[in-house]
């Protein structure tokens, strides 16, 4: 119990000192209060999906402070000291081998909601188990899809989010089984992006694309394949939430983009070191 605990807490540690700079460097995305333009984003999209080229009205960004940050990439190499040809099976009795990096697809269906469907490709490179419990930051990306015929649908072109966040598995047995059961659950902060397929012009500023900051959340069961060999395989099936700002970076009140729950199906495979 103790030794599971001080894993625990030298594991937390680590994380501080990875996600520290990744928000100091902007890699992640924090959501800030964005100050509203007075224009509804359902007439921005109504003028790009018409093609109208009239201004919309509105104030201009002149009026309020606008920042963007840069996405910085940051690697890290983790060495086990082993030597030689490296074993098929994992000892979790050495902490050498408590870290993994997992990478996975999944597919998400929302429920009544403007998008059709997400396809999510997500990368955790930090990540620390032992026998029952799983930490870790997982950093992706996912191609949106919108209802054919809506007025996101018609209005936008080139959807896309990237995500950020914290994940965490419980295991109900030991990892030498055949088979290892789990649940899961994971949050973390999202950055939804479009392309307008007409420019939009709002006070004399004209707009070729927006986004929207957002938080999300998931809850989970799964299956490993055996954990204790270094490269396993799993599998996911869970439902999950996303919520929106009210505004988006450019200043349009969020009247189109709601928020959704969602069904997920995931597969992966999980490397240890």
């Amino acid at each position: 119990m103790a030794t599971g605990f001080m894993k625990t807490i030298n594991f937390l540690k680590v994380l501080t000192v990875v996600v520290l700079p990744l928000f100091l460097s902007g890699c992640v995305i924090l959501p800030d209060e964005q100050e509203s333009r007075g224009v509804k984003l359902s007439d921005a999209m109504q003028v790009s999906a018409n093609g109208d080229r009239h201004d919309v009205g509105g104030r201009s960004s002149q009026d309020y402070f606008a920042s963007t940050s840069e996405t910085t990439t940051a690697s890290a190499a983790v060495s086990s000291g082993s030597g030689g040809v490296m074993d098929a099976t994992v000892s979790y009795d050495k902490a050498e081998y408590d870290w993994q990096m997992l990478a996975d697809v999944s597919y998400s269906l929302p429920i009544n909601s403007q998008f059709e469907s997400l396809t999510h490709f997500t990368l955790t490179p930090v990540a620390i188990e032992d026998e029952h419990n799983c930490f870790g930051l997982y950093l992706g990306g996912a191609d949106v899809q919108l209802k054919s015929g809506s007025l996101a649908g018609r209005a936008t072109d080139r959807t896309w989010m990237l995500e950020s966040g914290l994940t965490y598995r419980y295991y109900f047995n030991h990892s030498r089984t055949a088979l290892s059961p789990y649940i899961t659950a994971s949050a973390g902060f999202t950055w939804f992006n479009w392309s307008y397929r007409s420019p939009v012009i709002s006070d004399g500023e004209t707009f070729h694309s927006d986004s929207l900051y957002g938080a999300e959340g998931t809850l989970a069961i799964g299956i490993s394949t055996r954990r204790d060999y270094r490269v396993s395989a799993f599998a996911e099936a869970g439902i999950g939430g996303t919520v929106f700002a009210p505004v988006t970076v450019n200043g349009f009140d969020n009247d189109v983009f709601h928020d959704f729950g969602f069904v997920s199906f995931k597969a992966g495979i999980a490397v240890k070191f």
